[in-house]
């Protein structure tokens, strides 16, 4: 009796930690050999939007395939947009009940359509945007009624509005310097937007200028940061949800590719800001995936450093990917990854940082929320496929910060170098009555990690992809699934795969399932 009771109370206890997260339903959709793949938009409450370009054409335009799910990813509709052959998808944006997509006609010149579908009715509305500069884009969101695009003309940094009811294509002024980088154009709860600049005119004396606007790009507040001893080399705004507004982001030596560490710093442009600076070895689990030995040793030589106002001699390639904001500060979420030897070149060097040069970099540029599509998605099934630009993800962590900007916690998950081919986002959190979860798809499993904020207690599991049937058997599974924040406490986990079903049939499948946590 004493043994079954046991076994009872280690069944009721692991349920109890590993029952919050729950797969719930899934959608398939067959996929053929001539299919291209789909490009995945969140659209919170209203669904998820799949979008892929059709071998499939009407007179000289070309076929697209949209597919509506709901929130517990049930198909709702299937529309075919027709598009110019010559246009390339640059953008989408989810926004007030429609879905938008941007193409580029031209290369040479900035021929762009909107094609907007309302998600309610499914009408479809086209906007022609025409100018003759040559934009390289690398921001593309909806703010109000006005489109704003973020890129570089030649060298430089711009900032531009469309407003649909005049027709009018307006440049935002103050925004084309040399040695200037455009890394963040974010859209505020508010109906306003905020744009961040990285200015290197100054080799040893960076500055953030961070600037909102209203709709039309009329400036509302603009704060210039000064910033001495360290290169700054991307930068996030939040958004609003809060009252006060943070920037967050990665630093390194001056020269380097590689960051050195995060910063944050308030926006108040009415007076002196301290801008505060957290070195790698300085954090609690950064160096967690470690030998205990050697992170000892880059905490002692940090601990140097900092003393001295001297360089770090730790650093590592990290890219951030999103704020979140909740009631006692900022939480940023960030991976560090090691790049492909193949695609690395010293070539590739330049002032500017590693993941977002304007001159161009080994994986094209990624920026977090953006809006821009990511060309270099591609799925790969078996586990045969030599991908000679894979990106080793050595782990994704989290960092607390409190309203003025200090660091209060940090928190990792060990990706053991999982490998994927392109650079982008592999985790994602949640964040729940003290609970934080790290989630993330690894080939045909979902891998949790929840820590309890308040007494530091972590407890991992691992799920099987789940299927529609129990008899159904996964035979391979594509390198590039993931798992992203939805809305609330869902996410969508999606990716491709070779399934033998009940009945013996073999098929290749695009799947998405809907996983929420309790």
């Amino acid at each position: 009796m004493l043994r079954i009771t046991l076994l009872i109370w280690c069944i009721v206890s692991l349920t109890g930690v590993y029952a919050q997260v729950q797969q719930m339903e899934r959608n398939e959709i067959v996929q053929r050999h001539s299919d291209e793949d789909f490009t995945i938009i969140p659209l919170k409450e209203d669904g998820l939007a799949l979008f892929r370009k059709k071998f499939k054409f009407n007179d000289r335009n070309r076929i697209w395939e949209l597919i509506l799910l709901d929130s517990t990813a049930t198909t709702r509709k299937t529309l075919e947009l027709e598009v110019d052959n010559q246009g390339n998808l640059a953008g989408y944006e989810h926004s007030n009940g429609f879905v938008h997509f941007l193409f580029i006609k031209n290369e040479m010149r900035g021929d762009m359509e909107i094609i907007s579908v309302n998600l309610s009715s499914f009408e479809q509305q086209r906007l022609k945007v025409a100018t003759d500069l040559k934009i390289n884009l690398t921001h593309f969101n909806k703010c109000g009624e006005n489109f704003i695009f973020g890129g570089d003309v030649g060298e430089e940094p711009g900032v531009f509005i469309y407003t649909p009811s005049n027709k009018n294509f307006k440049i935002i002024p103050g925004f084309f310097k040399k040695r200037t980088e455009l890394v963040d154009v974010r859209v505020n709860e508010n109906q306003t937007f905020n744009t961040i600049l990285i200015s290197r005119e100054n080799r040893d004396k960076n500055q953030i200028v961070f600037q909102t606007f209203d709709p039309f790009g009329k400036q509302l507040i603009e704060d210039v940061i000064s910033i001495e001893n360290h290169a700054l080399q991307t930068g996030i705004s939040s958004n609003l949800k809060r009252d006060d507004l943070m920037i967050l982001g990665t630093w390194g030596n001056t020269g380097a590719r590689q960051s050195s560490g995060f910063y944050a710093v308030p926006v108040n442009p009415f007076s002196e800001q301290e801008i505060k600076f957290t070195y790698l070895g300085q954090m609690q689990h950064y160096l967690d995936h470690m030998k205990p030995k050697r992170a000892e040793k880059i905490k002692a030589r940090t601990e140097k450093a900092v003393e001295t106002n001297g360089d770090a001699d730790f650093s590592n390639y990290i890219v951030p990917h999103s704020i979140l904001e909740h009631d006692k500060g900022f939480i940023l979420l960030a991976e560090t990854y090691i790049p492909s030897k193949e695609n690395y070149s010293p070539r590739y060097y330049s002032p500017y940082s590693y993941a977002y040069s304007p001159y161009g970099n080994m994986y094209g540029p990624y920026y977090p929320g953006s809006g821009m599509y990511n060309t270099n998605d591609a799925r790969y099934y078996g586990d045969n496929m030599n991908n000679t630009q894979e990106i080793r993800t050595v782990q994704s962590e989290v960092i607390l910060f409190d309203a003025t900007g200090s660091v209060v916690a940090d928190y990792s998950i060990d990706m053991n170098d999982l490998r994927m081919p392109t650079l982008n986002q592999v985790t994602d959190f949640h964040l729940t009555n003290d609970n934080l979860y790290f989630l993330y798809k690894k080939e045909a499993e979902l891998i949790i990690k929840k820590i309890n904020l308040k007494d530091g207690e972590v407890s991992e599991s691992t799920q099987k992809v789940k299927m529609n049937n129990p008899g159904d058997y996964v035979r391979s599974d594509s390198k590039d699934g993931r798992i992203r924040h939805w809305f609330g406490n869902n996410f969508y986990m999606y990716g491709y795969q070779t399934v033998k079903y009940e009945d013996g049939k073999v098929k290749d499948i695009f799947y998405v399932n809907r996983v929420k946590i309790d």
